[in-house]
């Protein structure tokens, strides 16, 4: 019985750790996965490539299928990042969003996470990709919730992105 639950507790611990991972993502094996998730059938991801110093170093955000060319990367050089992406930070005590925009032609992309200790709608807790055409919204691309990675704010809060309202997205 006594190894029956070191088996169940090894299995818990092993699930828990691995959920702290990305099941899929876009980026290489030598980049980091700010945010990554499921989009139907596409993959959203945001990857960094790190220096010496686990600095952000370079940034790209892929769009499509797992295994196969992405359909969009963003910046061609992900080095120029600091030029090509907006942020927003936002929280207090009973919520937190934040999120990292983009212009590609006339289209905008902004990849989201809202989190609110109270819910005021369906989609006051989750992420998802928003894309405008010439400021008008032509869609919003909800995530799966039970696919989502976020680490956001967590790597990009002090990189010196500009800065811009939740309005403005």
């Amino acid at each position: 019985m006594r190894f029956i639950n070191l088996l169940c507790f090894a299995v818990l611990v092993v699930s828990a750790s691995a959920s702290a991972q990305p099941d899929a993502s876009l980026c290489a094996s030598n980049e980091r996965v700010v945010f990554s998730c499921s989009v139907t059938y596409k993959i959203a991801s945001l990857c960094a490539r790190l220096d010496e110093q686990k600095q952000v170093k370079a940034l790209w955000y892929r769009f499509g299928s797992w295994g196969k060319k992405p359909e969009l990367v963003f910046p061609t050089r992900g080095d120029d990042f600091r030029n090509q992406f907006t942020a927003v930070f936002g929280g207090g005590a009973k919520g937190s969003y934040s999120a990292i925009s983009f212009h590609r032609g006339a289209h905008s992309y902004t990849l989201y996470s809202s989190h609110a200790a109270f819910e005021t709608d369906e989609r006051s807790n989750g992420a998802g990709i928003r894309i405008k055409k010439n400021g008008a919204e032509v869609e919003d691309l909800w995530c799966d919730d039970d696919r989502i990675f976020d680490e956001i704010q967590v790597n990009l809060y002090h990189l010196g992105l500009r800065k811009t309202s939740r309005d403005a997205l």
